[in-house]
């Protein structure tokens, strides 16, 4: 389980990841991936959903809209892991094993 009440550090990145991993785009809330980051997080599925919406408004290279209001930490997050994917895969993977989680 990933320590922390509501969106943390680590949660944001994980999620980011998994929006990289799988195409940059929101996965349904009935994705595995989803699900297991949710349980994980203790969070909802549809908050991982609606995350990954976020980065899309965020995302200059998705042709979709996505939310028009981000919130300034997961802005944060996309700016700072967005434009160097393996340091995002690493502190993913990093977070992963930190929380007893799989890595990739």
């Amino acid at each position: 389980m990933i320590q922390g009440s509501g969106w943390t550090r680590e949660k944001e990145i994980l999620a980011l990841d998994l929006y990289f991993k799988n195409g940059r785009r929101p996965l349904s809330v009935n994705h595995p991936e989803v699900k297991s980051l949710a349980d994980a997080a203790g969070l909802k599925p549809s908050a991982i959903n609606m995350r990954m919406a976020n980065f899309v408004a965020c995302d200059p290279d998705n042709p979709n809209k996505g939310f028009s209001n981000v919130a300034k930490p997961t802005r944060a997050i996309w700016d700072e892991f967005a434009h160097d994917e393996p340091r995002l895969r690493k502190t993913a993977n990093e977070i992963r094993r930190k929380c007893g989680l799989d890595a990739d």
